[in-house]
């Protein structure tokens, strides 16, 4: 279901530094407070759309009292190159796979799901549906997604999902799909991007 290769914030070290670092990094403050105050430990961080793992290689060190994270891709290059570059961060799993199909084989409550920069754009609305309903259903979990907006999409015009600039890719309604696939949100924010989307950070927990 998610776009095969790099997404935008993994795709090279000058974009994770100079954009996601500044820009989006302040979500994971808010989720580490959030997560201080669940009386479960979580064990697991999954972050669909991997790239270049650089995004989740900061996650480990983010949140050091979580053991395991995965790194989910469809680029098995990719995931290949990650292995040997991360191969010293004993934390780290890379995995080829579409995302849905591996967690219908190996989701588990007490995980935390993350999107970085463009990722959930790639399903339709009614996949994306199913698939957040998928991890609801696994029990406890979080879900931080990082994903572009358009520019003309107007939730009060159309609160359904519509395609937006030259990838003809999906701008989702994330609180109204989180919310109907039985989440609770904890933080919405938007961040100006470029000429045709706004960056959309999403905080939710089932």
């Amino acid at each position: 279901m998610e776009k095969s290769g790099e997404c935008f914030f993994s795709s090279t070290d000058d974009n994770f530094n100079s954009h996601f670092l500044p820009n989006c990094s302040y979500i994971l403050d808010l989720l580490k407070e959030e997560l201080s105050n669940e009386p479960e430990a979580f064990t697991t961080f999954v972050e669909i759309g991997t790239g270049k793992g650089n995004v989740l290689n900061y996650l480990s060190s983010k949140f050091p009292e979580i053991n395991r994270f995965v790194g989910i891709d469809l680029s098995e290059d990719q995931i290949s190159s990650n292995r040997d570059k991360f191969s010293n961060n004993i934390k780290l799993e890379f995995v080829a796979s579409d995302a849905v199909k591996w967690v219908e084989k190996n989701g588990k409550p007490n995980t935390v799901f993350l999107t970085a920069g463009g990722v959930l754009e790639y399903f339709t609305e009614e996949q994306l549906n199913d698939f957040l309903k998928q991890i609801n259903n696994l029990g406890k979990s979080y879900f931080v997604a990082m994903e572009p907006n358009g520019l003309d999409h107007d939730f009060g015009l159309n609160p359904n999902s519509q395609l937006y600039g030259h990838e003809r890719s999906f701008s989702h309604n994330y609180s109204k799909l989180f919310k109907n696939a039985g989440f609770t949100i904890w933080h919405m924010s938007h961040k100006d991007w470029n000429e045709q989307y706004i960056q959309c950070l999403v905080g939710a927990k089932s």
